[in-house]
C-alpha cells in the first residue's frame, strides 16, 4: 500500500508531498518526493459507503525515487573520487547537501517530529543522525530511515562521537568519561530509553560494537 504525506513547505502557498510505501502497520519506506504532473480537475469517486461523490483530483508523479537517488549517489561519488583535490570529508558534505540528507530527514520527521531522547520539537534544531555513519554505510544504508535517529544538537554530538549508545531494549549507555556535571548540562541520565524497531536494532548493534566507547561505559 502507498501513502501520500503532505508537508508544509517554507515557500509560501506551497505544500511538499512525499510518498511512503506501507508494508506493515506503522512501518513506512520512503519512496520519494511528489510533484504535480498536470492540472487538478474534478471527478467522481466512490466513498466508504460506496456512494459517488465529487472530488478534486491532483495528478502526481515521483520527483526522485530512492533507487534513483542511490544511482545518483554512485555517479556523484565516481566524479568526486576522480578529483584528487577534494577531501573525503568534503565529498561526504557535498553528497549530503546535494542528494541524501533532505529526504533522509523528511523520512525521519514523518515518523516522529521530535528528538528521540529529550523531546525537542522545533525542526530547525533537529538533526537526522545516522546510526551507522554515512562514511561507513553503503548507499542503501545511507538512505534507509531505519539507520537514523532524530536528535537535538547536543544528543547528536554525543551519539555521533560514541559517548552514548543504546542496548537492544533501547536503554541508554553512557561513557564514564563524562562527569556528572557534563551529563546534567547535556541533559542525559541513566534512566533514559528509546523505542527501537528490529531494523534499527541491527544498526544500533553496529554502533554499540564499533563506535561506543565501551571500555568507558556505564553499566547498570
Amino acid at each position: 500500500m502507498l501513502r501520500i504525506k503532505r508537508w508544509r513547505s517554507p515557500i509560501p502557498n506551497k505544500v511538499d508531498v512525499f510518498l511512503f510505501e506501507v508494508k506493515k502497520s506503522r512501518e513506512y519506506t520512503f519512496a520519494g518526493q511528489m510533484e504535480l504532473s498536470g492540472s487538478p480537475y474534478q471527478g467522481e469517486q466512490l466513498d466508504e459507503d460506496r456512494q459517488l461523490r465529487k472530488v478534486w483530483i491532483f495528478p502526481l508523479k515521483v520527483v526522485k525515487q530512492s533507487l534513483i537517488v542511490i544511482e545518483e549517489i554512485d555517479t556523484l561519488i565516481e566524479k568526486l573520487d576522480s578529483n584528487v583535490d577534494v577531501l573525503d570529508t568534503e565529498k561526504e558534505s557535498i553528497i549530503k547537501a546535494r542528494i541524501g540528507q533532505s529526504s533522509f530527514k523528511s523520512a525521519l520527521l514523518y515518523e516522529e517530529k521530535k528528538c528521540k531522547l529529550c523531546g525537542v520539537t522545533d525542526s530547525r534544531f533537529l538533526i537526522a543522525s545516522h546510526i551507522k555513519p554515512w562514511s561507513q554505510s553503503n548507499n542503501y544504508e545511507r538512505l534507509d530511515k531505519n539507520n537514523g535517529l532524530l536528535l537535538c544538537p547536543n544528543h547528536d554530538a554525543l551519539f555521533d562521537k560514541g559517548y552514548i549508545s543504546f542496548k537492544e531494549d533501547g536503554s541508554i549507555l553512557i561513557s564514564t568519561s563524562l562527569d556528572q556535571a557534563s551529563k546534567v548540562f547535556l541533559n542525559i541520565n541513566e534512566t533514559m530509553n528509546i523505542e527501537l524497531n528490529p531494523d534499527q536494532q541491527k544498526y544500533i548493534s553496529w554502533h554499540r560494537e564499533n563506535l561506543f566507547k565501551v571500555e568507558l561505559s556505564f553499566q547498570n
